[in-house]
């Protein structure tokens, strides 16, 4: 009787403000603990990908509460290549690809392409990604019918840890957003290490790391310490909690992170410089040859009324 508690079915319903508005779920009670699903090779949980975890909706609410780029830096550590990149388009989150991993039901995806983002919404698992699939269409079918003017949300499988996981999902560049709820948890090391691999390989300069963390996150991922952080600022992270929105919780205590590339900040301000300074020395080489041809005509000048002096005297002579 458990089991078969543990597999029913529910309709969740999210009410949002702004652009987004409201986004329908279909999730399964106790994350289908009567199923044989395993989100990881390591089993650490099995089927909670079927479950809608609080840290889920505490991104969702922030992401909604954050509709452009600029708004969301008065929260967070947000790269300025992606502030750039957002204002070139208009200031919104509009077009930019944001990358979710681990994204279970699908909201925090959802909620993206609400405010406009092209989204990717993975996960490693086969029972998942059905889930996830049909949540995404269902709520396709409800923009089409509201109106409502929302990006493209794709389902793709990525498994953390593959070689290659940009060109995994197709994508020619790394994204500007990149989400995780509640997928530092437990005791699952091999989880973390393949998590942190996966989000040092998708993410550049431009990229901004959001991360959900519940009660059950690993030890110290709440001090923004332990293994996965360890191994995260390794790859040249820099962690840093995020301010957020005030939700109402059934779970005690929900925490955002926001993760940063300092090495790739820190190479496209360089380059950036190099190329002013290139700029600069071009000019002033230009400049500098200005002076040298009006130099050598003042040269001549010179020459030519000597010659006319020395010629006029030697007459007088």
């Amino acid at each position: 009787e458990l089991e078969a508690a543990g597999s029913q079915e529910r309709e969740l319903a999210f009410a949002f403000g702004g652009r987004v508005g409201e986004v329908a779920l279909r999730c399964i009670l106790g994350g289908a603990s009567g199923k044989v699903w395993e989100r990881e090779e390591s089993g650490a949980i099995k089927g909670n990908g079927g479950a809608l975890f609080e840290d889920a909706k505490v991104l969702a609410e922030w992401l909604a509460q954050h509709p452009t780029p600029a708004i969301a830096s008065r929260d967070a550590s947000v790269p300025a290549a992606l502030l750039e990149s957002a204002a070139a388009r208009g200031g919104g989150w509009d077009k930019l690809v944001c990358v979710e991993l681990g994204a279970g039901l699908g909201l925090c995806s959802i909620v993206a392409g609400r405010l406009g983002m092209r989204v990717w919404a993975t996960d490693g698992d086969d029972g998942v990604l059905e889930l996830l699939g049909d949540n995404v269409e269902r709520n396709k079918t409800a923009e089409k019918l509201a109106g409502i003017k929302a990006g493209k949300v794709s389902v793709r499988e990525l498994k953390w840890g593959c070689s290659d996981p940009l060109g995994a999902l197709e994508l020619h560049s790394p994204p500007a957003l990149i989400m995780a709820t509640g997928c530092v948890y437990a005791r699952a090391e091999s989880v973390w290490s393949a998590l942190a691999e996966t989000i040092a390989e998708l993410a550049g300069p431009e990229t901004m790391v959001l991360l959900a963390h519940g009660n059950g996150a690993a030890p110290g991922v709440h001090q923004l310490q332990g293994k996965f952080y360890e191994r995260a600022r390794a790859r040249g992270f820099a962690v840093s909690r995020v301010a957020q929105v005030s939700v109402p919780s059934e779970s005690g205590d929900q925490q955002l992170h926001c993760m940063v590339s300092v090495g790739g900040e820190k190479r496209r301000k360089r380059e950036q410089g190099d190329e002013e300074k290139g700029g600069k020395k071009s000019k002033k080489a230009k400049s500098g040859h200005v002076d040298t041809e009006e130099g050598e005509q003042e040269k001549q000048e010179k020459k030519k009324k000597k010659r006319k002096k020395d010629k006029e005297d030697s007459d007088s002579g």
